[in-house]
């Protein structure tokens, strides 16, 4: 049996006819919710998270997690952040991305380097302590276009750590939001969008603190490994280890 936790991926093995349907497993994607929280990143690692970032504790902050790519949507991503720099002289986008060498989809440095000077705009490349960036955020967003499998965990991680997402209107992503309940819906390859949306989050404090609530239920309630792991083993007809709750 093959395990999928993209739906996508599922259908075109079953279509090329590389596996039966009856050989497939399929579930949401999952992590360790307990592993991930606000009140799990001290204020040392806040403390370099915000010089990393050139933010202070006044100033609001946006933060993409993606591969370097134009798939992921970083061009809507800058362009998102050209467009609110006047109004919002506080908000900060922060990008967190590697350069992907070799790629035909790559975005090259030059372009993101002139995305900084144009925008509040900063580019980290790749970071191993995310999780202390998330705590520092206001908000998530991801506008791809990218075969993200409908569970993408550049939203999921964001959620269990109680913030505001923004996601594309697609399959690849809309099984992580609720509309208007954790986050918002934009369409596809629309920077005007995605700006209106991330407006509306950071001006409304109340707005904030409630959709950020809820990503933290939904990610516990519908995306924690110990809910989805032991009934994929099942269907595996593997054993369900016994520190896994059923």
């Amino acid at each position: 049996r093959v395990w999928f936790t993209n739906s996508q991926d599922r259908r075109f093995f079953i279509e090329q006819e590389l596996i039966p349907e009856n050989r497939t497993v399929l579930s949401r994607n999952y992590l360790n919710t307990d592993e991930y929280g606000s009140d799990l990143v001290g204020e040392e690692r806040r403390k370099k998270a915000r010089s990393l970032c050139g933010v202070t504790k006044d100033e609001q902050m946006v933060v993409m997690v993606a591969r370097l790519i134009w798939q992921k949507g970083i061009r809507e991503f800058g362009e998102a952040a050209e467009s609110l720099r006047k109004s919002h002289p506080n908000l900060r986008f922060i990008l967190i991305a590697p350069l992907e060498a070799g790629s035909p989809d790559a975005v090259p440095e030059s372009f993101v380097r002139e995305l900084e000077q144009k925008a509040n705009l900063k580019w980290l490349g790749f970071q191993d302590d995310v999780k202390a960036l998330y705590a520092i955020s206001d908000l998530a967003v991801l506008p791809t276009y990218y075969r993200e499998g409908g569970y993408p965990r550049a939203l999921l991680e964001p959620m269990a750590m109680g913030k505001p997402v923004i996601a594309t209107n697609s399959e690849h992503c809309r099984g992580t939001v609720e509309e208007g309940k954790n986050g918002f819906l934009v369409p596809i390859r629309d920077s005007r969008a995605l700006a209106d949306a991330i407006d509306a989050v950071i001006s409304d404090d109340t707005l904030r603190e409630k959709l950020g609530s809820y990503s933290r239920e939904k990610a516990v309630r519908d995306f924690d490994e110990r809910l989805i792991v032991p009934g994929a083993l099942r269907d595996l007809g593997l054993p369900v280890p016994e520190t896994i709750p059923s």
